[in-house]
């Protein structure tokens, strides 16, 4: 189970299924991030045929994920229809009515992938060799976020800026090794794709360190205030817009002390939650009992199991760097080799 399903390989960052999903799509339907899109009902189809061995609805929530760009700072997926909002995790329509096709991140992770630069298992079935992990050059472990759970083990990791990511990288091929503080100089914190503030942003340090937060990181929506008027511009990553309303209804006789009034004005890929303070109330208390009693202010930890070697690991963020360098290296080695013997068979 942790090994298969619900912890990520440190070199490419993927769960088995979503690693099906994305070979699937570039090696045996030869898409790309070019291609035209295609049904989700024949991609999930496709990978049930040749890796996926469980059902096609799991399947189908593991494409929909790699396509939220409320959840994924970097989708491996571009959707066409509605593949989930943020107003409700469940709000996906059926497969027979969306489309997708691989990201721009997808094709860099499939970058020489026919040079025979990483080891290959059978399917399930024995028709096909599936990769064991992908090249991966876009370095997806560390820039996108996820959550696992698996048995006596879990994986909670935040997404990170690919710029920032990079800049560690190419200091730790230069340098040979980085103390915990060089990291921090280029990779400073989480970056969530719509925005919001980590509040406790010195405990990163510790959670990068150690792999594991000691302390949760507190992550407060972005809000504007506008006379007695507070406007969410984006709410906490991982969290649901039909949940923090659920929280206003549960804590109604509370608010209704401070507030006058409330506005869900968002659309599709924007949230905007427009409270009305009371006349004579304080702005900022009003603000606080809001992040006391709402998912306007949530936690996030730090869990970085990852499979590194085939073993899961907890790993620091210096650990992650070197996985990532080090499997680019046999990348390029392998690539390399297959490049030479090619060119002597000729």
């Amino acid at each position: 189970v942790l090994t298969d399903r619900a912890i990520p390989a440190a070199e490419d960052g993927l769960l088995s299924a979503q690693r099906k999903i994305l070979w699937t799509m570039e090696d045996y339907l030869k898409m790309d991030s070019k291609s035209k899109t295609k049904k989700c009902n024949a991609l999930v189809g496709s990978t049930l045929a040749t890796s996926y061995f469980h059902g096609d609805s799991s399947c189908y929530g593991a494409l929909c994920k790699m396509s939220q760009d409320y959840l994924m700072r970097y989708p491996l997926i571009i959707g066409q229809g509605s593949l989930g909002t943020q107003e409700n995790n469940d709000m996906k329509a059926s497969s027979r009515y969306t489309e997708a096709k691989p990201s721009i991140y997808t094709d860099l992770m499939m970058q020489d992938f026919k040079k025979n630069v990483v080891p290959l298992k059978e399917t399930y079935n024995g028709e096909f060799m599936e990769p064991i992990m992908l090249p991966s050059l876009f370095p997806n472990a560390i820039c996108n976020g996820k959550q696992g759970i698996g048995v006596s083990m879990a994986h909670n990791s935040a997404p990170h800026n690919l710029t920032e990511v990079c800049n560690a990288a190419i200091a730790l091929i230069e340098k040979g090794e980085l103390t915990i503080d060089e990291v921090l100089s280029y990779i400073p914190g989480p970056d969530f794709p719509l925005g919001g503030t980590v509040l406790n942003i010195k405990d990163v340090r510790a959670a990068f360190a150690s792999g594991k937060s000691n302390i949760s990181l507190k992550i407060q929506g972005d809000y504007e205030i506008d006379g007695q008027d507070i406007i969410f511009t984006s709410i906490p990553y991982r969290t649901y817009r039909n949940k923090i309303k659920e929280q206003i209804e549960k804590n109604i006789d509370v608010l209704s002390e401070l507030i006058d009034d409330f506005d869900d004005e968002s659309n599709i890929g924007q949230n905007k939650l427009v409270f009305h303070v009371k006349d004579g109330v304080s702005v900022s208390k009003a603000l606080n009992k809001l992040f006391l009693l709402t998912d306007l202010q949530s936690t996030l930890s730090y869990n970085m199991n990852y499979i590194v070697n085939g073993t899961p690991k907890l790993c620091s963020m210096v650990d992650l760097l070197h996985a990532y360098v080090n499997h680019q290296e046999d990348v390029l080695v392998n690539a390399t080799t297959f490049d030479k013997e090619k060119a002597e068979a000729r």
